[in-house]
């Protein structure tokens, strides 16, 4: 009909997956270099990105928003720029995070198990480019379980060693407690002795005034 037009639903094409967001999260130790105009956050960016090109054809898109923490330990997890990663995961913004190196985003394997959990939580991947390492993958998934295994290990690990010394602890504290008691007990015992040594020095000094005094009035009567 003339002037009329038809709404074709649409079709999924299996040769065009859908769009998996891409977070990039570059981190420097150290807050030297970082005035250059290009400096190691961009560099990492810059790979990060080039691996995100290179699968585009699995619908990989880069996010524009930047994720960059420059002069932050990797040790910890106090950094801005992964907080607000982290914020955005759970409101369900991104879909994978890409780094340049798995010590990018931790140094430490409990900080990273715990990041790993949050993502696992929201269905997010992550990729290590220069390290292939990429959940999005059995072989990637694989190696996430290894790690965390270990991180599970160290965890029980450090609450053994935890127990052990408060139990060291504890049985020390019983010890001092004793030992505390012992020398309060001797010092109290001492302070009674001379307090005891006093007033028996005391009364035996009376004593004796009064006695030199009684002397001394029946010489007088004698004479």
């Amino acid at each position: 009909m003339r002037g009329s037009s038809t709404k074709k639903s649409p079709v999924v094409d299996d040769n065009h997956p859908t769009t998996i967001r891409c977070a990039i999260y570059t981190r420097k130790s150290t807050e030297e270099g970082l005035e250059q105009e290009f400096n190691s956050l961009d560099a990492q960016r810059e790979a990060a990105e080039a691996y995100i090109t290179s699968q585009r054809h699995e619908g990989w898109v880069c996010l524009p928003q930047k994720y960059d923490d420059g002069g932050y330990t990797g040790g910890n997890m106090e950094r801005p720029a992964l907080r607000r990663l982290m914020a955005d995961i759970e409101a369900k913004h991104i879909d994978a995070v890409v780094v340049y190196k798995v010590d990018r985003l931790s140094r430490s394997l409990l900080d990273f198990s715990r990041i790993m959990e949050v993502l696992d939580r929201a269905g997010v991947s992550f990729v290590s480019v220069t390290q292939q390492f990429n959940t999005t993958n059995s072989m990637g998934r694989l190696t996430l379980n290894i790690l965390l295994s270990f991180a599970q290990f160290e965890r029980e690990i450090i609450a053994e060693r935890t127990r052990d010394k408060i139990g060291a602890a504890k049985r020390k504290g019983k010890w001092m407690f004793a030992l505390c008691a012992l020398v309060i007990l001797f010092g109290l015992s001492f302070i009674w002795l001379f307090c005891i040594n006093w007033v028996i020095e005391n009364s035996m000094s009376s004593s004796l005034t009064e006695f030199e005094s009684s002397e001394f009035a029946m010489c007088k009567g004698w004479e």
